[in-house]
């Protein structure tokens, strides 16, 4: 029997807590306490949530979920090429790529990748997107590093979920941003850096300290989107939870408090090590 035969995933609690309790001011075990809901304190656990439901005026604030930049050009985007891989097929083979090859993201594909995982939709009249979200408040937004992608000159563009187009931000610093990633040979070599970034308190003014958690669960809905379209497309994704956060919080004009990057995909076409 091989020695890791003996080995459990529950030892690892040695490597986090050492022979005695954590801390008292645990920063990890006090969010979560202090993010709990409970029966009788609801009314203090989602302090927004009466005044949400009296308020016509607040419910239309609220489906105006996302950054707006009216004063920038916007790009309007083509319309998405056409998807013809079958789901079971997309969800047996998405890898997250070790590599990838030349060439260039085409924009048609794109628009579809934006606009199959976020875009704005009316449902009955309120206007949803294709994840999941608490409350329907939506607190993210997805931006696009461009570095080889339809044409688009490089640099940073926010994506208007309302009206399925792309905003110029400014130029980055992409050496740095590759270097932040920490893979940066192969951020090197995507065409496109995708950027979720959440903007914490449109979810925090209703659920308080539960919307962190809502947040992150958003996130990670709207990245499974991402992951599962590229593979659709034939692309190769790299999924990037462990990033330098200044470097990417300067970028997004995030004070990285209230709103700051909380996942980011490396995409392009495969290369020769790509599963």
């Amino acid at each position: 029997m091989p020695e890791t035969e003996n080995l459990h995933g529950a030892n690892l609690i040695d490597a986090v807590y050492g022979d005695g309790p954590p801390p008292p001011d645990d920063p990890a075990e006090c969010y979560f306490e202090a993010s709990k809901l409970h029966l009788r304190a609801l009314s203090w656990d989602v302090p927004g949530g009466l005044a949400l439901d009296q308020s016509e005026e607040l419910q239309l604030l609220t489906q105006r979920a996302a950054r707006s930049n009216p004063s920038r050009e916007i790009l309007p985007l083509p319309d998405p090429e056409p998807l013809s891989r079958d789901f079971a097929e997309v969800i047996d083979a998405r890898r997250s790529s070790e590599d990838f090859g030349p060439g260039e993201l085409p924009l048609p594909t794109l628009s579809g990748i934006l606009e199959r995982s976020y875009r704005v939709r009316l449902v009955n009249g309120w206007p949803l997107r294709p994840v999941p979200s608490g409350g329907a408040l939506y607190p993210l937004d997805l931006y696009v590093i461009v570095q080889r992608a339809g044409g688009l000159r490089p640099g940073l563009y926010h994506y208007d979920a309302f009206r399925h187009g792309l905003t110029w931000m400014r130029e980055v610093d992409h050496e740095t941003l590759h270097l932040a990633t920490l893979q940066p040979e192969m951020a090197r070599d995507a065409t496109a850096i995708l950027v979720i970034g959440a903007s914490f308190w449109r979810s925090r003014f209703k659920y308080g300290q539960r919307a962190l958690r809502f947040c992150l669960v958003e996130a990670g809905h709207l990245q499974q989107n991402i992951l599962l379209l590229g593979t659709a497309y034939g692309l190769a994704t790299r999924p990037i939870g462990g990033f330098l956060d200044d470097d990417f919080t300067a970028n997004m004009d995030y004070d990285g408090v209230n709103e700051a990057p909380v996942y980011a995909t490396l995409i392009g076409p495969p290369g020769d090590g790509s599963p």
